[in-house]
């Protein structure tokens, strides 16, 4: 495996997606899992931005730690090494919303909290709890199993 630097890996990022989507190193601290430091963040707000980052980190043999709100990074088998944290919190958009059918389609980055502002203008409310809803993203969530008793 050979050790890309991390000027190196944000440049590479930045042809892929908008330069402000790549972190700056000095923000790396913040995205530690388990005091295992990634080599890069990057926050792509759209399907094609997440599909681009995934095939170069492939071709690259970079290793991938998908990050919602990060209030649950350390539940589960932690990673022998975090290359790249991708960051989905801007990825965060309702779809399509049909509150007589009961249905909504969301990107995975979009907030609980948020989510059930939106659900709650049809009268209807997601029986999910978790810690930190306000930073807890529903991809997360899902991910992660910390549905709550309201599921009940």
């Amino acid at each position: 495996m050979v050790i890309v630097p991390v000027p190196a890996i944000n440049q590479q990022l930045t042809d892929l997606v908008d330069s402000g989507s790549v972190l700056p190193e000095e923000s790396l601290a913040g995205y530690a899992v388990d005091e295992v430091m990634p080599r890069a963040v990057v926050r792509p707000q759209s399907r094609q931005e997440i599909v681009d980052v995934i095939r170069w980190a492939a071709s690259e043999g970079v290793a991938v730690f998908p990050w919602g709100g990060g209030t649950q990074v350390c539940i589960g088998g932690l990673p022998g090494r975090v290359d790249l944290v991708l960051d989905l919190s801007r990825y965060d958009r309702v779809i399509d919303y049909q509150p007589a059918d009961l249905t909504a389609t969301v990107e995975a980055g979009i907030s609980l909290d948020s989510l059930q502002q939106e659900l709650a203008k049809g009268g209807k409310f997601l029986a999910i709890e978790a810690p930190v809803p306000a930073k807890a993203t529903v991809g997360g969530i899902l991910a992660s199993n910390a549905s709550g008793p309201l599921r009940f």
